[in-house]
């Protein structure tokens, strides 16, 4: 992939998506339980693959999928792509957004552990958790300028990473001018007709009957 080729915004999803990828396994929430001179204090914790698929799992593909667009329009640009009832930048905008939806919304919320306030167990934010919300939110900045960028460069619908119209100055596939349009004016008017009498031929007789030498 030539880097050169990349946009902002495509730099912006391709480092975004590598990092929500490895802070899926990084320590979301940690467990403490203070065993008060009986168990011993014990701790566990716990990745973003063990939170749930749908927290971490999700906006991991979407991050995924998000990069997978960008090298193939870096790799193959106009051909790459089908079109979309919307444009690319639109759809990799709306997909950074519902990645940074998901693992923002894990952050506020938090982890919920049957019985721990009971039984004095503590749940906490590990730096994974903060390390995927910053990533998740990096892809929907980056679809955000990538939409940016394209509008600006006008491309319009799902053109972009696919194939461009054909400019109406380009000859047509053959090669081959396109033949005139027909003529608006009418056809020039017929010549005016004599007396009607036909020259005579010159093996006609003289009006006088004479034969002539």
């Amino acid at each position: 992939m030539d880097v050169s080729k990349l946009t902002t915004g495509d730099r912006v999803i391709v480092a975004s998506g590598l990092v929500l990828l490895v802070a899926s396994f990084l320590d979301w929430f940690t467990v403490s339980f203070e065993g008060n001179g009986l168990l011993g204090d014990v701790s566990a914790s716990g990745n973003g693959w063990d939170v749930g698929f749908f927290w971490a799992g999700i906006p991991v593909l979407l991050g995924l999928a998000m990069i997978a667009v960008v090298a193939v329009r870096a790799l193959s640009p106009g051909n790459g792509l089908p079109d979309l009832p919307v444009s690319w930048g639109q759809a990799l905008f709306v997909a950074g957004v519902v990645a940074a939806a998901i693992v923002v919304l894990k952050l506020l919320v938090g982890e919920d552990v049957d019985g721990a306030e009971a039984f004095g167990v503590d749940v906490d934010r590990a730096f994974g958790l903060f390390l995927a919300a910053l990533a998740a939110l990096g892809l929907a900045v980056g679809g955000f300028l990538d939409w940016q960028e394209e509008r600006s460069s006008g491309a319009a619908g799902g053109s972009l990473g696919g194939t461009p119209p054909p400019s109406a100055a380009s000859p047509p596939p053959g090669g081959y001018p396109p033949p005139p349009p027909p003529s608006s004016y009418p056809p020039p008017p017929p010549p005016a007709p004599g007396d009607g009498t036909p020259p005579p031929s010159p093996s006609d007789p003289r009006p006088d009957g004479d034969p002539g030498a």
